[in-house]
């Protein structure tokens, strides 16, 4: 009877904690939409040139069919030689949207479907960030807390209302998703689940970049996170076949588009993903015949001759260089030396001004996010969040239009703060509630007693305390909340 008790008990639990975590998306998920759609007020519109070009080129997949699309030379797009649509526009977008249309359009006109587009795939966003930031910490209530960060940020609803139709929405949609199939195939043991994850991972990825040229982003965290795999992974096998698999599947999917196609395959996030994974095939070679102190020297030395290769390649002019937008990425500092590129609104450079607007408190408990996950660099992932985490605030200091990977980094790394400081202070505010509830039992009141009880006050003046701490952008600055 007892152990039947018991399992009913865990069984509740269990439901009750499910419920609420729908409860919190299904909150996530509402604040998102209605944020998205708020500019609804000035009328149903497309937002801006651009969403019109790309509804036209998905009702031109509508009415055609996807064969047409890939050979349609518009002579609209560009006067007087027209232009060769699928290779100079963002494809993924098009096919995407055309064929959620054909399975979820209904009575719905093309032209409504495209302007609700956004809202609804930015919304659906909030669910696959719950993921990802769960996958990294192992723990639901940060990824609960990033849900509803990421619903609210201003940066990416900025760039993903009502009517913009454009990449960013869906981009940030594949990515996310891609990469959190990418942590999660990591964390399995079992092939018949690690091995659909790592290919369909690297499949939305894919999709990512062909929807959105800053998609791109994704592969620089990912990448990167495959070079220190071979330095700190215990399970070199596992995770080596889901390199494989992933790069395989990204490379495969991209280079099939006709834009990106062989330009990202043999451009700079490309062959980052392709050397990490050939990088962690030697790796894995390596530590597998050597003992532990010898292997990490090892995979110190093969790094350094992999790096002295690629700056040999890159000196001797080898490589193409790519575009100045993309190298203003790696080198900030470029914007300086082009006054043409500030003079667009989205290219301009953010100051700190913006980001305080954007992220107001966050960027303190971001901060205590990046030491938490220098303190335990024991977990992968953790380490995975440090990376994506300063990768997405340098990348963001290049153009303004690019804080929604700041928002990003922002937003995970503030989640694992904040729920650290939540947990410290449940945690020890538990314990003296124990030992007040013992001390009373025996009816013994000592002075330890009183102090314990005056321990409370702290602990939920802090709780006080962060509570309007979040309370801060809603009322400050009044041009942002």
């Amino acid at each position: 009877m007892a152990g039947r008790e018991l399992l009913k008990s865990e069984k509740s639990r269990r439901t009750t904690k499910y419920l609420l975590i729908i409860a919190v998306l299904c909150l996530a998920f509402s604040i998102a939409f209605i944020l998205r759609a708020y500019p609804i007020k000035y009328g149903f519109y497309l937002n801006e040139f651009d969403p019109f070009f790309d509804f036209r080129a998905t009702e031109y997949i509508v009415n055609n069919g996807y064969g047409p699309y890939l050979e349609w030379h518009d002579y609209k797009s560009w006067f007087p030689d027209g232009r060769e649509i699928a290779e100079t526009s963002q494809s993924g977008l098009h096919l995407t949207a055309a064929t959620l249309y054909k399975i979820f359009g209904m009575n719905m006109s093309l032209m409504d479907f495209t302007i609700w587009f956004p809202v609804v795939i930015g919304s659906a966003s909030t669910v696959l960030m719950f993921l990802v930031v769960r996958a990294i910490t192992g723990s639901t209530i940060p990824g609960l807390i990033s849900s509803l960060f990421f619903a609210v940020s201003p940066a990416i609803i900025q760039r993903g209302n009502l009517g913009w139709f454009k990449s960013e929405p869906l981009g940030l949609f594949y990515g996310l998703g891609g990469t959190y199939l990418f942590l999660s195939a990591l964390k399995d043991k079992k092939y018949k689940f690690l091995i659909p994850k790592a290919i369909f991972g690297g499949i939305l990825i894919g999709l990512a970049v062909t929807s959105w040229g800053g998609a791109q982003y994704f592969v620089i965290p990912i990448g990167i996170f495959i070079i220190v795999l071979g330095f700190v992974s215990k399970d070199l096998k596992n995770n080596l076949i889901v390199a494989v698999l992933f790069t395989a599947s990204v490379i495969l999917v991209a280079g099939a588009f006709p834009r990106p196609g062989m330009s990202f395959v043999l451009g700079l996030p490309g062959l980052l993903l392709m050397t990490s994974t050939l990088f962690l095939l030697v790796t894995t070679i390596v530590r597998l015949k050597s003992s532990e102190r010898r292997a990490t020297l090892k995979t110190a030395i093969i790094l350094g001759i992999f790096v002295i290769i690629g700056m040999s390649i890159v000196v001797g002019g080898f490589y193409k260089v790519p575009s100045f937008r993309y190298l203003n990425a790696i080198n900030p500092f470029l914007s300086s030396e082009n006054k043409l590129v500030e003079s667009v609104a989205e290219h301009f450079t953010p100051t700190i001004v913006d980001y305080f607007r954007q992220f107001s408190i966050l960027i303190i408990f971001a901060g205590l996010g990046i030491w938490l996950s220098f303190k335990n660099k024991n977990n992968t992932n953790m380490i995975f969040a440090l990376i994506i985490g300063l990768t997405g605030i340098y990348i963001s200091a290049t153009f303004a239009r690019l804080l929604v990977f700041a928002s990003i980094s922002i937003i995970i790394l503030s989640s694992i703060g904040i729920y650290q400081s939540i947990r410290a202070i449940t945690s020890i505010r538990t314990e003296a509630e124990q030992t007040l509830t013992t001390s009373n039992k025996s009816g013994a009141k000592s002075q330890k007693n009183m102090k314990l009880k005056k321990q409370f006050l702290p602990y939920e003046g802090f709780a006080a305390i962060l509570i309007v701490m979040l309370s801060i952008p809603m009322v400050y600055d009044a041009n942002t909340n």
